[in-house]
């Protein structure tokens, strides 16, 4: 291949890395994944490029992607290519390269698995389990990791989701013409029709291990530290500790919890972590705004701000129900904040940047019901307020 051939003839002299203390294998049942199991990027791309052409046209476009350059639909695809499958990408799907080898994104497991563990050998192409910010944030949640990544796997092909890593896949080049490169990718393992499978979910991860001080995140972080696209991006394992101390505790029922009253926290964290909107900062990354709506049931949406200077979250919840009883048809809002005592203290702002939200969003009208949570964790009707 082209690119392959011309990195190879610039290629620095290789040096053999040094053997990890504790093999980093993924199981699955009784079997060890290999290398052979993993589909991802040549380094000279041209895999992923055949990829690219022949399956984003249809999703940027449905999407509404169509019209950003070539190299932001490319990293689109590469950040959301879990999301593709099934339907922009069938499952076990082959075609040939424009070079005459047959490309595929899925891999079957029965495939490329092995009964026994041995020792890595970081002498031929190799990975490790790596931890992940991303994935990590939902350690105990298989379910909305699944949803997260690659929901329509679940929806449309009735998938089975049974487990979901990011590993660190090192290609090593012989001869001595380049030095190992090593690239970060989310894989899935799945259940289809009674195949099991693994498909790539992210290309080219960028790998942040942040556990330590999680719970000290502090406001000046979000003006400083985030560079997060979108809410989805935003909202790991810190900012939802963060979410936690500064969101009311208070238990509701706006039906996404089937009537039971849950915590506040839980009902927008499935808002929040859908369908992600863009990270939006305004006045010199003073203000945070972002919105997401819910998978599957996108009417139902989420808006986070924060303004830094003051010290201040608000959320906003867009529901159809409170405590069971029907709401109107063009919905509710619930804004709160742990920090205010009442809704007069709301700053302009945040109420210009939710309209302006509302006309992005395509919402038809806005909301008929207006109510606000504050610090004495009351709910108060200010529809005629808003």
């Amino acid at each position: 291949m082209k690119k392959l051939f011309l990195y190879t003839l610039l290629g620095l002299l290789w040096c053999s890395s040094v053997v990890a203390a504790e093999d980093k294998y993924w199981k699955i049942g009784d079997d060890y994944l290999t290398p052979q199991c993993f589909v991802y990027e040549f380094i000279s791309s041209d895999n992923l490029e055949e990829f690219y052409n022949k399956y984003s046209t249809a999703y940027m476009k449905a999407y509404g992607e169509k019209d950003r350059d070539e190299k932001q639909k490319m990293l689109i695809f590469k950040e959301r290519i879990g999301k593709f499958f099934p339907k922009y990408i069938p499952i076990g799907k082959k075609f040939k390269a424009s070079w005459g080898d047959t490309l595929s994104l899925t891999t079957y497991l029965k495939d490329c698995v092995k009964s026994t563990h041995t020792k890595i050998d970081k002498s031929k192409d190799y990975y490790e389990l790596v931890d992940d910010k991303m994935v990590y944030k939902f350690k105990n949640s298989l379910r909305n990791k699944c949803l997260l990544f690659a929901s329509d796997l679940i929806a449309i092909s009735k998938a089975k989701c049974l487990d979901i890593k990011t590993v660190a896949y090192t290609m090593v080049f012989t001869g001595g013409t380049m030095p190992a490169t090593t690239q970060y990718n989310t894989y899935g393992i799945y259940e289809v029709e009674g195949e099991k499978i693994i498909l790539p979910l992210r290309f080219s991860v960028e790998l942040i291990q942040e556990k330590e001080n999680i719970k000290n995140i502090s406001y000046d972080w979000f003006k400083t530290h985030s560079n997060s696209s979108t809410s989805n991006d935003l909202i790991d394992e810190k900012v939802y500790s963060f979410l936690k101390n500064n969101i009311s505790s208070k238990k509701l029922s706006l039906g996404m919890s089937r009537g039971k009253k849950v915590p506040l926290l839980d009902t927008y964290i499935k808002v929040i972590q859908g369908v992600p909107g863009d990270v939006i900062y305004t006045d010199n990354n003073r203000y945070l705004f972002t919105s997401a709506c819910r998978h599957q049931s996108c009417p139902e949406k989420g808006v986070l701000f924060i303004d830094t200077q003051k010290k201040l979250t608000i959320g906003l919840i867009r529901h159809f129900y409170m405590d069971e009883v029907r709401e109107h048809d063009e919905g509710a809002y619930l804004i709160f904040s742990k920090n205010l005592k009442s809704f007069e203290e709301i700053p302009e702002v945040f109420i210009k940047m939710v309209k302006d939200w509302v006309v992005s969003s395509h919402m038809n009208s806005p909301p008929k019901v207006v109510r606000f949570l504050g610090a004495d964790d009351k709910i108060i009707d200010v529809t005629d307020k808003y």
